[in-house]
């Protein structure tokens, strides 16, 4: 083996390393799009309670996944980035990770008042409570 293969050899398993990661990430991006383009062409899923919140978690977990993806490749290629946007760029990435269950634990409180109030729900859980739940769950 010359020594210049050596490297080559190296370049073509991290290739093939973020392309296996990079694959599934945009597969699941683009049904997460997909997902969202059906919720916001909507006006009735736009109303609902139940749907601000999955539209919410949809859009958290896809900026989730694009971030810790784009981190992870970061990682494999030695990338050197600016500090401050490094820090950013984690400090998001881990901000939408503790995003997902505060989302869901709001998803199941608003199934919980749908359940157990049934003639309240139409008052308490309204489009704008949820966005107000929404805008707490970001500055938790």
């Amino acid at each position: 083996m010359n020594d210049t293969e050596v490297p080559s050899m190296v370049r073509v398993h991290l290739s093939i390393r973020v392309l296996l990661t990079v694959l599934p990430s945009l597969i699941f991006l683009s049904i997460n799009s997909i997902m969202l383009f059906a919720l916001v062409r909507k006006p009735l899923f736009l109303e609902s309670p139940r749907y601000i919140l999955f539209g919410h978690l949809l859009l958290s977990d896809s900026l989730q996944l694009l971030l810790t993806t784009l981190l992870y490749i970061f990682a494999l290629t030695m990338v050197r980035i600016i500090t401050c946007i490094c820090v950013i760029v984690t400090q998001l990435a881990a901000i939408t990770v503790k995003m997902s269950p505060i989302n869901l634990a709001v998803m199941s409180l608003e199934r919980y008042v749908a359940i157990c109030f049934p003639l309240r729900h139409a008052t308490i859980a309204t489009s704008k409570v949820m966005r107000v739940a929404i805008a707490v769950m970001w500055t938790v």
